[in-house]
């Protein structure tokens, strides 16, 4: 973990055994992180925690240190605290305003975590399955143009912002032989939250191709590269959106955030977050797309244009719910 002298804010995912604490008066050789950046990290090591993992940090009181709460390992110094500071809280819930995605959990929006160094969760994910990896973030770009975050040598995969903004991934360059962070077009806004969305998939389609592949989705765009591939069976071309993994493993047991920075409903699961359906089958995004962002169950109820057809009849006539106009109409022929 990192001791109070190194700042910035990052994820990553590794596989080996958890890294041993040093003390605070001595750097961490594996990390200098600059000040503001976000690292998010995978790693596969031994977890004891639950899954499908699910985080709102809604049931905390303000103030409450994550130490040894389940499915939560100790942070560094214990900082890492959940909070709700009214104009944090405000500006969460201006993003559902602003993106059509929304958030990965449908939930009050009234803590969050604060995480001034690491917070750890192990998810404890299944074996050689395609996993998702779904929170919402507030990076704040890194500020050393010298230097990059080093992940350990067991991380999977890693994200963090660099500096001007660039979303910048740490995956597998096949061709090179080597792991190494690439610079995408994908941009993070300083101080402002993202959803961020990892796709894994531990499946391996390919039975001859030993390689896990994952895709980076920033409120909703999937992240392409250069140095990415165009499928994730080892038969695609360069210049896609599947990232090889840095460190091919068949699971995903514990999740790095290491900061400063801001996170909140953070979730590990099976289920693709961007197909979910409320109860009558009208999908999630297509509501917030048109602006319901409340409780899905009632949204889909909703008749927010008031031509007395609700919004889940709308989606399956394929009109629009916010425009009177728009709806099925019989009309009488001569």
């Amino acid at each position: 973990m990192l001791p109070e002298e190194v700042l910035g804010f990052a994820i990553q995912v590794a596989a080996g055994t958890i890294p041993t604490m040093r003390n605070q008066s001595h750097r961490w050789n594996l990390w200098k992180v600059g000040a503001g950046a976000v690292v998010v990290l995978a790693l596969s090591a031994s977890a004891s925690g639950a899954f499908p993992f699910s985080e709102s940090f809604e049931s905390y009181s303000p103030g409450t240190a994550l130490l040894n709460v389940t499915g939560w390992l100790p942070p560094f110094d214990g900082r890492v605290r959940v909070a709700d500071d009214a104009d944090v809280i405000a500006e969460l819930a201006r993003y559902a305003r602003d993106e059509a995605t929304g958030y990965p959990l449908s939930n009050d929006r009234a803590r969050y975590l604060d995480v001034p160094s690491i917070a750890v969760c192990n998810p404890d994910g299944p074996q050689g399955k395609v996993v998702w990896a779904d929170l919402m973030v507030r990076f704040d770009t890194w500020d050393d143009e010298n230097t990059a975050p080093v992940p350990e040598a067991g991380a999977q995969w890693g994200v963090w912002a660099a500096p001007g903004g660039h979303l910048t991934v740490w995956h597998r360059d096949l061709a090179g032989g080597s792991n190494l962070w690439t610079e995408t077009g994908a941009l993070f806004a300083t101080g402002r939250w993202h959803r961020l969305t990892v796709t894994i998939d531990y499946s391996r389609p390919n039975p001859g191709h030993s390689t896990v592949y994952f895709q980076v989705d920033l409120d909703g765009r999937t992240v392409s590269s250069p140095l990415a591939w165009s499928t994730n069976t080892g038969q695609g071309s360069l210049g896609g959106t599947w990232f090889a993994c840095a460190v091919s493993t068949s699971r995903l047991a514990r999740l790095e955030i290491r900061g400063p920075g801001l996170c909140d409903d953070v979730v590990v699961t099976t289920n693709n977050p961007y197909h979910r359906l409320a109860p009558l089958g009208t999908p999630e995004w297509w509501l917030r797309q048109h602006g319901m962002t409340g409780d899905p169950a009632l949204e889909e109820l909703s008749d927010a244009d008031g031509d007395l057809i609700p919004a889940w009849q709308e989606f399956v006539a394929g009109t629009l719910p916010n425009n009177q106009s728009s709806c099925l109409q019989v009309l009488t022929a001569n």
